[in-house]
């Protein structure tokens, strides 16, 4: 497997932090964009969740 990482935004740098517990925190976001997302799929979706 392929080492994972965490880094700032493209062009970004990381902002300043506590040195607490606790004092960072990360949000990971993934999956589609509901418009982005091919109709196959959606319609595949949709079709699971009505059964």
């Amino acid at each position: 497997m392929a080492k994972q990482l965490v880094g700032p935004v493209f062009g970004g740098s990381w902002p300043a932090a506590r040195c607490a517990a606790g004092s960072i925190r990360i949000r990971y976001n993934c999956g589609w964009d509901g418009n982005l997302m091919p109709r196959q799929l959606k319609t595949g979706i949709m079709r699971g969740v009505r059964a």
